[in-house]
């Protein structure tokens, strides 16, 4: 009897710990003890499920799974001298996930967990994300620091411009959280359908409307879901934003106004007469800047029958800063007031349309491949 019920025991224990998270560390710039917090994040707000005293570069903890499936968490490290730094992790029942990094860069933490594909996006997550993110923990931890001295200070006229220079970082850190959303959506975008992807699409709905770059990648997220998604409540409110913009296919006319680096003002019916390769990209898109070659080929050699026109839908300072490290000799244009990504049912980066003479769409192609746009627009040789 005692045997079995040894055997119980530990069968229950076993499963009751095949449900705990596991969290290892190897963590550099530990100077002094962190409190290491994780938080599940449920709608918009945290609850603390785990938090302790780290005290060395090495550490391992184990505790309850925060949910039965995958889900969200804050994960941050706080100590008196350089106050909270953060950033997400997905939790999944039974996994091991092992840190690594310096303490004082959580943005650039490596994460990595064999049994769990949903944190890929991490991995792949957007340099220009981490880049604006570092930017806004900066001027964060800035406000703060001039809050508490304001807070101390005597001096009315110190601490009136103690509270203007506050005033002048909550604006900087506001306008940066649009950039951080288009460049975290731009690498969303061509993410399979996952746990984490709803997570990060269920959060941006909130923010609808605050940015036309947002709202045109949500809308490419959109309609990249598959169709029992679409029917669930959340994606029903992103189609609330989108149903009522017609499709445009094969045969219709398509035009749009965009700018160009210089701020001039270009449409796609004054490019009319000649053949259009339109060619829709991101920063973030590995396969875009690859094709770039062939576009420059493409764009010299068809030069008298075609225009090579390049729209990308990121926000106005991503797209800028990308162009100086790629420059593009042909039409490199910004769709700012998300124009197409919503008629042409962009669904991923990057996306090629052949736009005839008259202005109306031949032919559409989903991604790139070395030698694939040759094929693409090998029908207007017949008329160079």
């Amino acid at each position: 009897m005692k045997q079995l019920f040894f055997a119980l025991f530990c069968l229950f224990s076993s499963q009751i710990l095949a449900q705990n998270v596991i969290v290892k560390g190897e963590i550099e710039g530990l100077d002094e003890p962190d409190e290491l917090t994780i938080a599940v994040i449920v709608g918009m707000h945290g609850k603390v499920i785990f938090s302790d005293s780290i005290k060395s570069a090495t550490f391992e903890c184990s505790f309850a799974a925060p949910s039965e499936d995958i889900a969200p968490c804050m994960l941050s490290f706080e100590n008196e001298k350089w106050g909270s730094r953060y950033r997400m992790i997905y939790l999944k029942p039974g996994a091991t996930y092992t840190l690594k990094g310096n303490a004082y860069d959580l943005l650039g933490l490596q994460i990595s967990s064999e049994q769990v594909a949903e944190q890929a996006f991490e991995t792949e997550y957007s340099q220009a994300a981490i880049d604006y993110e570092r930017k806004q923990h900066a001027y964060t931890q800035e406000m703060y620091a001039i809050t508490d001295k304001a807070r101390k200070e005597t001096d009315e006229s110190i601490k009136n411009e103690l509270k203007g220079k506050r005033t002048e970082l909550l604006k900087k850190i506001q306008e940066l959280s649009p950039l951080i959303q288009s460049a975290q959506l731009s690498v969303l975008v061509s993410q399979p359908y996952s746990a984490v992807k709803k997570h990060h699409l269920q959060f941006l709905i909130n923010m609808l409307g605050t940015s036309p770059a947002l709202d045109n990648n949500l809308a490419m997220v959109y309609h990249s879901l598959p169709q029992e998604i679409k029917e669930e409540d959340w994606a029903k409110t992103l189609a609330a934003k989108f149903k009522n913009t017609d499709e445009k296919k094969e045969g219709d006319l398509i035009d749009g106004t965009f700018t160009d680096l210089q701020g001039k003002t270009i449409t796609l019916s004054s490019l009319r007469g000649k053949y259009v390769l339109l060619d829709i990209w991101a920063s973030a898109c590995q396969p875009c800047m690859a094709a770039l070659p062939e576009l420059e080929s493409i764009s010299r050699d068809y030069a008298d029958v075609l225009h090579v026109v390049s729209v990308s839908f990121d926000h106005e300072e991503i797209w800028r800063t990308t162009s100086q490290r790629h420059p593009m000799s042909w039409y490199n244009l910004n769709d700012k007031e998300s124009q197409l990504s919503i008629p042409l049912r962009i669904i991923g980066y990057p996306t090629f349309f052949l736009i005839d003479p008259s202005g109306k769409i031949i032919a559409r192609k989903n991604g790139y491949s070395v030698g694939s746009l040759q094929e693409f627009v090998s029908s207007v040789k017949q008329d160079k």
